[in-house]
């Protein structure tokens, strides 16, 4: 929760409702236009699988000046086999109308531009007819530019309004869904509320920037700015409008598993709350913790002397490639966008195969190609069994840790037919690596085999696991593409990258060099890539990585120390900073089952309120560039705090926040109360 995205998704709710929308609106925000209508076609789809209609997630999309049907199709095989299936582009309304009685559809989706009449009969009969069999209306506004009038107005009864770049002048990675109160429904649980989030979505310095760009606008009333300011100026206003406005079942749940911190302010690997504690941040958003918080150099050294017209891109792709061994690098904003990069690449290069292998287990992201490499992985990622569907026509998955596993790929493998094997070979969400002899199987066959090596780093890159940048580079010789990501800006900024061989680069290019270059310019900001190579430069100082890899190796032994002699706690996985603490399996023989995961969250809050050690479910990612005096101050509190602490205690605790859950109800009253009579309008 911050004010920033609470603000805006107010904004964007109070500025549709003003102007002819519906009653209320929540907004998802994250990284892109190219991730938020993504993320409104999943919605569309599994509102489709809910509501048991057998429409095939058939989308129909009207994008006059083609801007996002590269991204559904780079290969342009049709809509049955293309990386995201079941989507067909035309390019007017008159064209939609034809095409419409084709199939049943999930939604229809208008790119609104110039080139698309936005009041004509033609486009009401067409949402009519699609509403008519239960789809939904879907409008991308991003390519309207500011302050075009119809951002906010007349949404043609839209269920969801797509935002892009433009929302914010298009200086910073930055997209949006705002749903209808009926359309978000479906998410409204405590397991979607959480399928759907992002480590960078609402990245408070991009959305700052968009509220900067509607105030100079003049597209902020009176009435709205005093809004503004109380969420401001008082936190429980704030986190009642992130309730309303965002995500209600996350603020429920953040309140039962302890997340809910009063974060003051925060440096280096310590966050000061409101009531005066210190914590120790061993999440630091989910392994994307370089150097720490709000490094002070930052200003300085990039800010204030950043040039907008310099290729601030090149520079970083420069030093990747140096740092790496790869030949290019491909701008991203997220991990999902990284790995969507890096799997069309690799289509492009291997255009006559189709099928892709990846493993059980694996994590990938969320977007409409990325969740396919996702869906048998660690994190929930829907509700609704195959809710996304169709997925992609031609993937296997392969359990790496099976009896069989080794004979399986080679089968697989030796067919001929596969363009790329994806995978991680550290495991982020587990934090363990793959079998040897998986690894070697795949390296072993792939000159044979004709396919390509993608390796997935955005979890396990950035020195998480020791030496190297990349943690398989001590594990495989020949890797053709890897997707890198989150610790790459320092917790700061939107950016991430795949990275390709010359070779991979070449190929693709042979195929289609207008979609190779798309790709090359589509994600690419100035202000991202200084960052980040800023960051980078600092992470490389050798004498400063030994200090790190030293106190890395501190905090790793301290915590299997602990491993091995409490009660709670079986083995731990991983290594660096890059680790998981597992509950005893003989006390807790839960395994990923809702219950289980919600033992681990309980577990993690213990740590937190005995230890003063902010982690999540269990994973302990420190910053990459820890310190000495922090690796032993985490176990010196965690020995301390953790020690006597028996699996009694655990499931008494589990049973209090469960108690908690029960009363959410009352609170969420609480909550509504509040948000009825604000204090900025009472006058207390």
């Amino acid at each position: 929760m911050n004010e920033a995205s609470t603000k805006l998704a107010y904004l964007i709710s109070s500025s549709l409702t003003a102007r002819g929308g519906a009653r209320l609106y929540r907004s998802f925000l994250i990284n892109s236009t190219v991730e938020a209508l993504s993320g409104a076609m999943k919605l569309a789809r599994q509102t489709s699988v809910r509501n048991k209609r057998h429409d095939g997630g058939w989308i129909l999309l009207i994008d006059a000046k083609g801007v996002f049907t590269p991204f559904v199709d780079p290969l342009s095989r049709g809509v049955e086999q293309a990386m995201t299936p079941h989507v067909v582009t035309v390019s007017s309304a008159v064209e939609a109308s034809q095409t419409l009685p084709e199939h049943a559809w999930s939604a229809v989706v208008v790119v609104r531009d110039g080139s698309v009449d936005r009041s004509t009969a033609e486009l009401e009969r067409l949402f009519g007819a699609v509403r008519s069999q239960g789809g939904m209306v879907v409008l991308c506004d991003s390519e309207l530019d500011l302050p075009d009038v119809s951002l906010f107005t007349g949404p043609l009864g839209a269920d969801v309004i797509v935002y892009g770049e433009s929302l914010g002048g298009n200086q910073v990675p930055f997209g949006c869904f705002a749903m209808t109160e009926q359309a978000y429904e479906i998410w409204n649980n405590d397991v979607d509320c959480y399928a759907q989030t992002s480590t960078f979505g609402g990245n408070t310095f991009c959305a700052e920037v968009v509220l900067a760009a509607l105030d100079e606008q003049g597209l902020i009333s009176p009435e709205q700015r005093r809004t503004l300011t109380a969420i401001d100026t008082d936190r429980e206003t704030m986190r009642a409008y992130w309730a309303r406005y965002i995500n209600p079942s996350m603020a429920k749940m953040e309140m039962i598993v302890g997340m809910h911190l009063e974060v003051e302010r925060a440096s280096g690997a310590r966050l000061y709350l409101d009531d005066g504690r210190e914590i120790l941040d061993c999440c630091g958003g989910f392994g994307s913790n370089f150097r720490g918080h709000n490094p002070p150099d930052v200003p300085a050294d990039v800010l204030a002397v950043h040039e907008p017209e310099h290729d601030y891109y090149a520079d970083l792709e420069a030093f990747l490639t140096e740092l790496t061994g790869f030949d290019k690098a491909f701008p991203a904003v997220s991990g999902a966008t990284a790995v969507d990069q890096a799997a069309a690449l690799a289509m492009l290069a291997n255009p006559t195969r189709t099928k892709v292998v990846t493993f059980t287990g694996n994590f990938a992201g969320k977007s409409l190609f990325a969740i396919n490499l996702s869906k048998e992985g660690p994190q929930v990622t829907e509700s609704d069994q195959d809710a996304f569907r169709p997925y992609y026509h031609d993937l296997v998955y392969i359990d790496p840790f099976a009896d069989d596993a080794e004979r399986r790929l080679q089968d697989v493998l030796s067919g001929g037919d596969v363009a790329l094997v994806w995978f991680e070979a550290v495991r982020g969400g587990m934090c363990e690596q793959l079998p040897e002899g998986v690894l070697r199987t795949v390296e072993r066959l792939r000159e044979s085999g004709g396919y390509l090596i993608g390796v997935d780093e955005v979890l396990s890159g950035g020195w998480r696991t020791g030496h190297d940048y990349l943690a398989h580079q001590q594990m495989l010789n020949h890797v053709d593409l890897v997707a890198i990501g989150k610790a790459m800006t320092d917790m700061l900024f939107p950016m991430s990258s795949a990275l390709c061989t010359q070779e991979v680069y070449d190929r693709a290019r042979a195929t289609d060099p207008g979609q190779v270059g798309m790709r090359r310019r589509y994600f690419r900001n100035g202000l991202g890539a200084h960052i980040a190579h800023h960051a980078l430069r600092k992470m490389t100082d050798p004498a400063a990585r030994e200090r790190a890899v030293a106190a890395q190796h501190i905090l790793e032994e301290g915590i299997r120390r602990l491993a091995d002699r409490s009660p709670l706690f079986g083995k731990v996985e991983g290594k660096g900073a890059m680790l998981r603490l597992r509950l005893d399996d003989r006390y807790f023989p839960f395994g990923r089952s809702k219950f289980g995961v919600l033992l681990e969250m309980a577990a993690a809050q213990l740590v937190f309120e005995r230890s003063g050690i902010f982690v999540f479910m269990l994973r302990f990612l420190h910053r990459t560039m820890t310190t000495e005096e922090d690796a032993r101050e985490v176990v010196r509190r965690l020995e301390a705090g953790m020690h006597s602490v028996r699996p009694r205690h655990l499931f008494r605790f589990m049973a209090s926040r469960m108690l908690f859950a029960m009363s959410a109800k009352k609170l969420s009253g609480v909550v509504a109360g509040r948000l009825a009579r604000p204090r900025y309008l009472t006058g207390k």
